[in-house]
């Protein structure tokens, strides 16, 4: 649905679109069989996250669901870069977080290394989709549609 809505606002970039959405195909063809299941958040984002000395509280738990860990990280660490990138932060720093969170949950979690590129890379997709389809026809591409095109790059480049 977010695909042809994107066509639709953005026909002069369908065959770049059906590229990517083929290229996602792929790498879901391709995630391994055995990855881990465990009951997941569903739409985790930061800000349903509180913390205080005596607790953590995760919020807004109407999506839970059995499934890979990966998905909730992966679609965690879209929305935070996208937040960054929204409020000015420096990418390098951005960067640096980006990577020691990974590195402290993939610690804790290896299991989840072998799906996350592939989450992360459909939630970025579906994310640069969702962004296309609102823009008019005529704008120009701006700085979200220049985050999301970095980010789908760097990602796809990912290997578990």
């Amino acid at each position: 649905n977010r695909l042809v809505k994107a066509a639709a606002a953005r026909p002069s970039e369908r065959v770049a679109l059906l590229d990517l959405m083929q290229m996602l195909k792929e790498r879901f063809a391709a995630l391994p069989e055995d990855r881990p299941v465990v009951q997941t958040h569903g739409r985790f984002h930061h800000d349903h996250v509180f913390l205080s000395p005596e607790a953590v509280t995760v919020i807004d738990l109407d999506r839970s669901r059995p499934t890979d860990p990966a998905k909730d990280v992966a679609e965690f660490v879209r929305v935070l870069r996208l937040a960054a990138f929204r409020a000015g932060v420096d990418e390098a720093l951005t960067d640096e977080v980006t990577e020691a969170f990974l590195a402290e949950y993939l610690a804790l979690v290896p299991g989840g290394a072998a799906g996350l590129p592939h989450y992360w890379l459909s939630f970025l997709v579906l994310s640069y989709l969702g962004h296309l389809r609102k823009a008019a026809p005529e704008d120009t591409p701006g700085a979200v549609t220049a985050f999301h095109e970095r980010e789908i790059r760097r990602v796809s480049e990912m290997r578990p």
